[in-house]
């Protein structure tokens, strides 16, 4: 009769267990952290918990006394059992003959194999500083990588700035540098023009140089004018021509004041 109602209330107190183990006998310190196998075991008949809310169970959430990390799941939910790989850390006290943890409504009990405790703190330290350092350690890496993939998408970001800028700086200078030569060629053009022909080409190319200088425009209309009354002329006289290169002149004068050349 007592075998019987140990056996009744085991079966409704607890709805799982948990059993851990290693293949070696261990004994493991307070804060020290050891990986063991585990196991876990659904009691049948228990209404309370369908699959999918067990395969829902996080056992990060085990315990305040026994600290679980690294936790790998080897195999999925089969006939009432789950299994893997995790690591434990011992932080208070307990007594590993009979303990057992609740999460939300679910009822655990450990069961510990080859697994012995020595709840000596390791090197005299608390098991609460070395989880703290511990989860501190883990924290600054997190936010150290963070800060390494900021800084990178940043200097990504500065790097296409000052790419573009550079190039955008490159391609000013080579345009200014060719508007510079074409300015150079047509004022060798006019300022160089002493007959007949080479006077007529600065008519004929205007449109071509006119973009590049500051022009007097009542000095420009004057020397066209000028010109055109004697261009269709076979021949010109010493004074139409002289008449013409003084008009030339003048604009040349007001090219070279206007655009300091």
């Amino acid at each position: 009769m007592k075998y019987f109602l140990l056996l009744f209330f085991s079966t409704f107190l607890f709805s799982a267990e948990l059993f851990l183990s290693r293949e070696l006998g261990t004994t493991v310190k307070l804060g020290e952290t050891i990986e063991v196998n585990w196991i876990l075991k659904y009691q049948p008949g228990v209404e309370l918990f369908n699959e999918s809310e067990v395969l829902k169970f996080d056992i990060k959430e085990l315990g305040d006394k026994l600290h679980f990390s690294n936790i790998n799941r080897d195999s999925e939910m089969l006939n009432g059992e789950v299994a893997g790989v995790l690591s434990i850390t011992p932080l208070e006290v307990f007594d590993p003959d009979n303990f057992s943890i609740k999460s939300d409504n679910l009822y655990i009990k450990l069961n510990f194999s080859n697994i012995k405790f020595d709840f000596t703190p390791v090197d005299g330290l608390s098991a609460f500083t070395i989880i703290q350092d511990a989860n501190v350690q883990n924290r600054n890496s997190f936010y150290f990588y963070v800060f390494l993939i900021y800084i990178l998408i940043f200097a990504l970001i500065g790097f296409r700035y000052f790419y573009q800028k550079i190039q955008y700086i490159k391609e000013l200078k080579s345009k200014k540098s060719a508007y510079l030569e074409k300015q150079n060629y047509f004022y060798n053009l006019i300022s160089s023009a002493k007959d007949r022909v080479s006077i007529e080409r600065i008519y004929l190319e205007r449109a071509s140089w006119q973009p590049f200088f500051n022009v007097n425009s009542e000095l420009l209309e004057s020397f066209f004018d000028e010109l055109n009354k004697h261009q269709f002329k076979m021949k010109w006289t010493e004074r139409e021509f002289t008449s013409v290169k003084s008009k030339l002149i003048k604009l040349q004068d007001s090219i070279r004041q206007n655009n300091g050349i």
